[in-house]
């Protein structure tokens, strides 16, 4: 995800995120030792084991929990109810952050309105994936211009859509895309506004998700 990365400062922006989500609070993973270590380590926020989780709740009334939901799940709903906490105020849980993982990759390129370049399946594809997004789509572009608009929305030349100010989504198969960039630097629309549908797609959060739930494995000796 080459402009979103560069844009949002990568990583450091992204644990900045997750800090201002929740800002002037003390947060805490609690749950499976395992799991809590790898979202400690992506997230840079403290463990707490369950066992002690209430004290550490009572010597601070800023406190946020960020319950593991693997842990057993007994144990977390005697905490939140022994603690009077509720559901994101004061604690939510894992899954949450790899939702808000997904979130951060596409939430700035997205932002504002963007152009559509393709008019085939593929674009149809990408608008069913981001519909519950509040993506504002203003053009789309069509190369070989043979009609005026697309569901109400307008069709634009390369050439008319250099003088829009929006983003540009380029919804072609893989294979097509460099022409398509060529042609972006030939006309004069900077990398930094066009990416390729896939980079969107491509959620970090799920990829955390399949990592995170994977079994443990004992390191291996090497002779």
């Amino acid at each position: 995800m080459k402009q979103v990365c560069e844009e949002k400062g990568s990583y450091r922006r992204m644990v900045e995120e997750v800090h201002n989500k929740w800002k002037d609070r003390s947060l805490f993973f609690v749950g499976d030792v395992k799991k809590a270590r790898d979202l400690e380590y992506i997230f840079q926020i403290s463990f707490a084991r369950i066992g002690n989780i209430t004290d550490v709740i009572h010597k601070s009334e800023n406190v946020f929990v960020i319950f593991c939901r693997t842990f057993h799940e007994e144990d977390v709903q005697r905490i939140i109810i022994q603690n009077d906490l509720e559901y994101n105020k004061s604690y939510c849980y894992d899954e949450d952050l790899f939702d808000f993982l997904n979130h951060f990759a596409a939430e700035e390129f997205l932002s504002g309105d963007i152009a559509i370049w393709g008019i085939g399946s593929l674009s149809h594809y990408f608008l069913e994936n981001f519909h519950k997004r509040s993506i504002q789509v203003k053009y789309f572009v069509c190369t070989e211009k043979k009609q005026n608009e697309m569901n109400g929305i307008p069709i634009l030349t390369p050439s008319e859509i250099k003088e829009k100010n929006v983003k540009i989504v380029i919804a072609v198969n893989y294979h097509y895309f460099h022409e398509i960039e060529k042609k972006c630097k030939e006309i004069g629309i900077a990398e930094s506004r066009y990416i390729h549908y896939s980079e969107l797609m491509d959620n970090p959060g799920d990829l955390l998700r399949k990592t995170y739930y994977d079994d443990s494995y004992y390191h291996i000796d090497w002779f």
